[in-house]
């Protein structure tokens, strides 16, 4: 799929910058670009931590050159753009109307680009509090459901998070437990259990629990309720022998990451009229494997193949050895590129526009859903009414009226699907967007319990390997196939390789799982989510001990390279897993 590619990597922008030179070498000219690459660009009217209320003039200074243009943007979403000095957010003389955003913490960007495309930007953020008693308070909206952790066993304790919300902030929370049936439909509240834990007792054997969680503020109150858990068991046992064919082997001791100082990973969030939303990720891990969060049913299931017991393919060796070159050798990255968000029971649905098939598409979209960042533009959005996941391709967010425009492709994707289905898919294995991306409640967790997903240079031109699509079109390289599942060989001590955490938790999943290749792109990428719907990623990964220094153009931080010291070198490529 053309249309779906990886965002570049800094390789890219090192070609641009010596393409420059050497125009300015071939034709004489002046020290202006090179003077355009030492911009420095800072923020004037709205500082870090500052408490904004009413019209605040919002300007940009830049020096070092003078830039083509000059983009203001708040919590991620382009707002106004200047290509004169001064640089004034809605032109000279005018003001932002800090009324039209909700009361709480917003994220505010200046960007100043040296020439008409975006290498070479340079971007400065503040964070500042809208504290407006004119702007009209929003209720709270519900975008990640609740989880619940821990082991349903008499003796153990559960923990539920809050899940993320919209609205004017202060929002607090309170918390109910629930008894359910085994298939988690009657329920009947419990006494007294009303706080973030549940102690399960003898009473609870044989009942599934579910956590419903009441956010509350000025303008209202709405509810949530968490997924069940599984069936409450008399004691907590463990078993030491083989897990069953086809699934995943006994979870591994977690991985520790120390999060960044000044991170938050709290909820209690508030939204601005741009969709942008301050709150924390969800914690714990999915046994179901690709589960984007715990409150979220996606088809993990299905795609917790065993890679530790899978057949190694009699070519490997070579394939390895090629991949090594075409791969490996221009850096392996760590890229937050799908963006995902629960649309809750009573979701209002619009038709969106899609060019692959020329036809609108309804779908229910929490007002300020916006895609992932990268190139790609990709979006999953699940329907927690009926279960079923759409996934974006290439979506246009509108800022204005706050709804994904337009797409190049939307594909539903039922409960338990493998992959998704013709004619439209988001990515060019047509696996499900929910299927593979390392969440940082995977890092939370410390353990990372799914298949990775990952796109790479060279995708081979051989028919594409199942979980991807029987029918989907090969790629014109040389390179491995889409489809292609490869692990990390199991006899490698990866706790003597002095990894970071991250790379740690990367590397065992590829050993207990391995990955799929899923897209072409410029670099090797393994696939994480963009919390854009959630906390954004300056917040929510930096929560969990993950830092991505490598920003897109608008400046939000979406990747980091991994180190040299990840053993490539001991990959092996399987046979696909049974159908």
């Amino acid at each position: 799929m053309a249309q779906l590619r990886r965002l570049g990597s800094v390789r890219h922008v090192s070609l641009l910058i010596l393409l420059a030179v050497a125009v300015i070498v071939l034709s004489g000219a002046s020290s202006a670009v090179s003077a355009r690459s030492r911009l420095v660009v800072t923020n004037v009217g709205v500082a870090d931590g500052q408490t904004l209320a009413g019209a605040v003039s919002w300007q940009a200074t830049v020096s070092g050159g003078v830039p083509n243009r000059v983009v203001f943007a708040i919590d991620g979403t382009s707002l106004w753009t200047e290509r004169r000095a001064p640089y004034v957010f809605d032109g000279d003389g005018n003001t932002l109307d800090t009324s039209s955003l909700a009361n709480g913490a917003h994220l505010f960007t200046v960007t100043a680009y040296p020439g008409s495309g975006t290498s070479g930007a340079v971007s400065a953020s503040v964070t500042a509090v809208v504290s407006d008693p004119t702007a009209a308070a929003v209720a709270p909206v519900n975008m990640t459901a609740p989880s619940v952790s821990g082991t349903p066993a008499v003796g153990q304790s559960l923990t539920a998070t809050t899940g993320s919300w919209t609205g004017s902030a202060p929002i607090t929370y309170t918390y109910q437990w629930k008894l359910c049936d085994s298939a988690g439909a009657t329920c009947a509240a419990t006494t007294g259990t009303t706080s973030s834990t549940f102690s399960v007792t003898s009473a609870a054997v044989g009942d599934t629990v579910r956590v419903s969680v009441t956010a509350s503020n000025a303008a209202g109150t709405a509810s949530s309720s968490s997924d069940a858990t599984a069936a409450v068991t008399a004691a907590s046992t463990s078993s030491g022998s083989p897990p069953p064919a086809g699934k995943p082997p006994a979870a591994t001791t977690p991985v520790t990451t120390t999060p960044s100082s000044g991170s938050s990973s709290s909820s209690g969030s508030s939204s601005g009229s741009t969709g942008g939303s301050s709150n924390g990720s969800s914690s714990g891990s999915s046994s179901s494997g690709t589960s984007l969060s715990t409150g979220q049913s996606t088809p993990g299931g299905v795609w917790a193949w065993n890679a530790t017991s899978a057949t190694v393919d009699p070519s490997s060796a070579a394939k390895v050895a090629a991949f090594q070159s075409y791969a490996v050798g221009a850096g392996a990255y760590f890229e937050a590129a799908v963006a995902w968000v629960n649309a809750p029971a009573g979701t209002a649905a619009y038709a969106i526009t899609t060019a692959e098939s020329v036809k609108s598409v309804t779908v229910p979209v929490p007002l300020g859903t916006k895609p992932g960042g990268t190139a790609d533009a990709s979006l999953v959005v699940h329907d927690t009414a009926t279960g079923i996941d759409y996934d974006f391709g290439n979506a246009v967010y509108n800022a204005s009226t706050r709804q994904i425009s337009s797409a190049f492709g939307i594909t539903p994707v039922q409960p338990g699907a493998v992959n998704e289905t013709a004619p439209n898919s988001a990515d060019a294995a047509a696996f499900p967007l929910a299927a593979g991306p390392i969440t940082p409640a995977d890092i939370k967790a410390g353990v990372i319990n799914h298949p990775l997903v990952i796109s790479i240079p060279n995708v081979g031109n051989s028919t594409p390997l199942y979980p991807a699509r029987s029918g989907v079109a090969a790629e014109p390289g040389n390179g491995l196939p889409l489809g292609a599942w490869i692990r990390l060989d199991p006899t490698v001590n990866v706790a003597s390789l002095g990894l970071s955490p991250l790379e740690t938790m990367i590397a065992v999943a590829m050993q207990r799982y391995g990955m799929f290749v899923r897209d072409i792109g410029s670099t090797l990428c393994i696939i994480a989510t963009d919390q854009v719907n959630q906390g954004g990623n300056a917040v929510d990964w930096p929560a969990v001990g993950v830092q991505l220094p490598i920003s897109l153009p608008s400046g939000v931080p979406y990747a980091q390279q991994l180190s040299s010291k990840f053993p490539w070198s001991n990959l092996q490529v399987l046979q696909p897993p049974s159908q």
